[in-house]
């Protein structure tokens, strides 16, 4: 059987049975956030969308002075800023370690944040070329009638509609070609990480797909700008600090939790979990939890799921 043969019956049925959709279905397993972002405002909206790509969009006032942050999370974001004479908008890649972020005090900011493999069809570069860096949207597509319109609104519902109706005519214009083998395994090898909370090891793969780990790495960075061993803890984070906020109501007290979630998340160890949490966050998990306890996460978020 060729490659290309292989790659399409593999797409079709799985690894677990059942037809594969991309990388859509994946917003379903794990949460994707910034959670500076929403420490930092009286109001985080957030709306959780299941197309083109989008894991959610966002909109936040930042109302609280201080150095902004973000976290590891895979994805890419397009965000427009209000607050000066002309809206602004710019690309953001996803990062590997705890980095300060530049947003002005008292602007508005309107996020769109793909899924992870996703880039979106408007931008002329690679998702590697956006790794740890931003960039003015202005210079890596041709957006000028999106923008003209995104300045134009000035609610959250708004702009989520307008990016929709507008992104979605983008889509079905330069996305209308069939994926790539490539593209194939790694949205697939995507979902099997994401089923299996990041834990699942790059042999495992190769034993799913039929591919050597060398082929595996090289399609995911030439899609991605990562390896499925750095989204693999990525995911981890994401899946122990959503915990984390779930659970900022009710602080743990007495034992050794830290130690249970090292378990419970795949770490090898407590010690392993401080590490990981501490390079992504800047802070160890104890201070995580005085933090967003502290600051009461969950009273700024407002979220809701998009029809």
């Amino acid at each position: 059987m060729s490659e290309m043969a292989y790659i399409v019956c593999f797409f079709i049925y799985g690894p677990f049975g059942g037809l594969r959709k991309g990388c859509l279905f994946m917003e379903e397993n794990v949460k994707l956030i910034q959670p500076y972002f929403v420490i930092h405002t009286d109001h985080y909206y957030k709306a959780i969308c299941a197309k083109y790509g989008i894991s959610h969009f966002y909109m936040y006032t930042l109302q609280n002075p201080g150095d902004v942050a973000v976290v590891p999370d895979g994805c890419i974001d397009l965000v427009f800023e209000y607050g000066s004479d002309s809206m602004r908008a710019r690309a953001c890649g996803t990062v590997f370690e705890y980095h300060k972020a530049m947003f002005q005090y008292g602007y508005t900011y309107f996020g769109v944040r793909f899924l992870p493999g996703v880039c979106p069809v408007l931008l002329q570069t690679s998702p590697k070329e956006l790794v740890s860096r931003e960039a003015d949207l202005t210079l890596l597509a041709d957006c000028t009638e999106l923008l003209g319109r995104m300045e134009e609104q000035h609610t959250f519902i708004d702009c989520v509609h307008t990016f929709l109706e507008t992104y979605g005519r983008m889509f079905d214009l330069r996305n209308g070609h069939e994926k790539t083998c490539v593209k194939l395994l790694v949205d697939s090898s995507l979902h099997m990480i994401y089923q299996s909370g990041g834990r699942i090891k790059i042999h495992e793969l190769e034993a799913q797909t039929g591919y050597s780990s060398r082929y595996i790495n090289r399609a995911f960075n030439e899609c991605t700008g990562y390896s499925p061993k750095t989204l693999c803890k990525i995911v981890q984070f994401q899946k122990l600090i959503c915990h984390m906020n779930a659970m900022q109501s009710i602080q743990a007290s007495g034992g050794n939790h830290f130690a249970d979630m090292a378990v419970d998340f795949g770490y090898y160890d407590q010690p392993q979990l401080i590490r990981d949490f501490k390079k992504f966050t800047n802070v160890t998990p104890k201070t995580y939890e005085k933090i967003i306890v502290k600051a009461q996460y969950n009273r700024h978020l407002i979220e809701r799921r998009l029809a």
